[in-house]
């Protein structure tokens, strides 16, 4: 958290960490609904929030997180 602390202070706005997992769930709330990342990201100023991957429902956020390469699918939405 000191580390999220000083980038607020030194570049304003609102900051929060994000942590990858590969490979496995970590212990923990798991969302219990499909979210966008950038809601999870919202989400995360308030509480931790662990997003599976299984449940992120966004096609863009998913492309870019190497999690499909389905581009055609992806440029018809």
């Amino acid at each position: 958290m000191k580390k999220i602390k000083r980038l607020e202070d030194e570049f304003g706005a609102k900051w929060t960490g994000i942590c990858v997992h590969y490979g496995y769930i970590p212990e923990g709330i798991r969302v219990k609904r499909e979210m966008r990342v950038c809601e999870a990201i919202a989400e995360s100023f308030s509480r931790t929030v662990l997003l599976p991957a299984d449940l992120i429902d966004c096609p863009g956020a998913r492309r870019s997180m190497g999690l499909t390469e389905n581009d055609k699918d992806l440029c018809r939405m």
